[in-house]
């Protein structure tokens, strides 16, 4: 039998709150019409907060905690988890729900859960968190983004480090991390001390206040609003380009930059979206294109699977962002558009790669960052690259040898 992901019309995905799996009143719809995912008010929170700091249950020692952790991704990778409004889940049946509603294809899954797996070593080593003035373990938010669960990896350091925890899934994606907080619970972590809070945007800041330490993941808004909080880690835009060395080998140039702007399903904050040529750009963008054109949409490609977009509205507007943003004197060296349909009649905003000409020194779509394999690619002097690099961001230096890996 093949497996399926939970029919429309499935009871609304649940909160972890007080250490029970209960439905809110309130719910948000998930991307591709599965089960609806419940809010938590901020009335509540609030509430949930007050009572929890009254509590006395007490965290496992650091070995145990280590073992617990290990225990709870074994069971997520591998095992069977049983979570309200999803049911029991083995591991083709959570595959399938996160391609049923996040258009995340096995490989890819199959792809994050292993660069997890291999880091998990040093994540159960994490240092142990300080207590708090009143002696008791810190309660430690960790909102999540919908792009990739592999930022999980922030839930188990924080366990392993010995916080009291509350997890605030993204509404795009909330199947991983409702997983991952269930397969802790099944493991043995004290189900009072975590709790799983899928909220409203406005609910977030209520969030943030009431925890002791924050781990927030999200775009510039995210950044703005919180970046300054001295208890708070956000990881936010990273404005990551590549600086292709005058000569390079325009083959072997483009077969560097594939990686960097499709491994990952052009999703992680590490992808690259600027290249900047210190020669004409055209041969290294030909050929990159080609090579961008050449990724297949579905079936996933072996090497670079890509996901496809349930959320049909967002991904229009993405796709008309950067319509309305390519100028007269820009050029696009991807033939595919924008919105391309898969053999199979799955959408995807298929990998793109313009050619722009900045006017005053900038351009509409330098810098955006969209959850694709999307860059844009310009002609710039040492010193335009050493401007355009002083952000803060990530540059990549592309010369005529290989860098990273290659797949």
């Amino acid at each position: 039998m093949n497996p399926t992901a939970p029919a429309p019309g499935a009871a609304p995905l649940p909160l972890l709150r007080r250490g029970e799996w209960t439905v809110s009143q309130d719910s948000a719809p998930t991307a591709a019409g599965l089960p609806a995912v419940s809010l938590a008010p901020e009335v509540l929170v609030r509430s949930d907060a007050r009572r929890l700091r009254g509590r006395t249950a007490a965290l496992p020692d650091r070995e145990g905690r280590a073992a617990i952790v290990r225990a709870a991704w074994r069971r997520f990778t591998g095992g069977t988890v049983r979570c309200g409004g999803l049911g029991p889940q083995g591991p083709e049946e959570f595959a399938a729900t996160l391609w049923a509603g996040a258009g995340l294809p096995a490989a890819l899954v199959e792809r994050w859960q292993g660069m997890l797996t291999d880091r998990l070593d040093a994540i159960v080593t994490e240092p142990e968190a300080p207590r708090t003035a009143a002696g008791r373990p810190p309660l430690t938010l960790v909102s999540l983004p919908g792009n990739t669960f592999t930022c999980l990896e922030s839930v188990l350091r924080a366990a392993a480090a010995g916080s009291a925890l509350w997890v605030r899934p993204s509404t795009r994606e909330p199947f991983s991390a409702l997983r991952l907080v269930a397969a802790l619970v099944e493991e043995g972590w004290p189900a009072e001390l975590i709790g799983c809070y899928p909220t409203a945007r406005p609910v977030l800041r209520a969030l943030v206040e009431v925890t002791d330490r924050q781990v927030l993941y999200g775009g510039a808004e995210v950044a703005a609003e919180f970046g300054d909080r001295a208890t708070a880690t956000v990881h936010g835009p990273l404005r990551v380009r590549a600086v292709v060395a005058a000569g390079a080998e325009p083959a072997s140039a483009a077969r560097q930059l594939l990686e960097l702007v499709a491994g990952d399903a052009g999703r992680f904050c590490t992808t690259v979206r600027s290249i900047l040529c210190l020669d004409d750009p055209e041969p290294v963008a030909v050929r990159l294109g080609e090579l961008l054109d050449g990724i297949r949409l579905a079936p996933a490609d072996p090497a670079w699977p890509l996901a496809a977009s349930r959320d049909a509205e967002g991904a229009a507007r993405t796709a008309e962002h950067v319509e309305r943003r390519i100028g007269p004197a820009d050029r696009r060296f991807t033939r595919r558009p924008l919105l391309s349909t898969a053999a199979d009649g799955s959408r995807y905003l298929a990998p793109t790669l313009v050619g722009v000409e900045p006017r005053s020194g900038t351009h509409p779509l330098l810098g955006f960052e969209p959850p694709f394999p999307f860059a844009t690619v310009l002609r710039a002097t040492p010193e335009q690259a050493a401007a355009l690099a002083a952000d803060g961001g990530v540059t990549h230096h592309i010369v005529n040898h290989p860098i990273g890996s290659q797949r």
